[in-house]
């Protein structure tokens, strides 16, 4: 399975931003939020797909909402803490 960053655009407070967060939490339970605006994602389906189901794109795009869905490619570096390595690491 696929690990995916969703990342909004303009504030995460709003209605749109908040649209997408609600979608996203729906679709995909076990997502990691990192920060505010940020969310990952493990799927069997490609980004642009991703991006339509949560209203970034296409015709279910929530009006005013931005953001992009990016590929993440399983090299990972950095400090963070110990549950979004274990996130990371886990399958869906």
């Amino acid at each position: 399975m696929a690990q995916y960053a969703i990342i909004l655009g303009g504030s995460p407070d709003d209605a749109p931003s908040r649209e997408v967060a609600r979608r996203i939490k729906e679709q995909y339970p076990r997502h990691y939020r990192p920060q505010k605006g940020v969310f990952l994602v493990q799927s069997d389906i490609v980004a642009d797909r991703i991006a339509a189901a949560v209203g970034l794109r296409d015709e279910g795009r929530v009006e005013g909402a931005n953001g992009v869905v990016l590929k993440l490619n399983g090299t990972y570096a950095g400090y963070a803490s110990n549950s979004l390595w274990d996130w990371l690491e886990s399958e869906a």
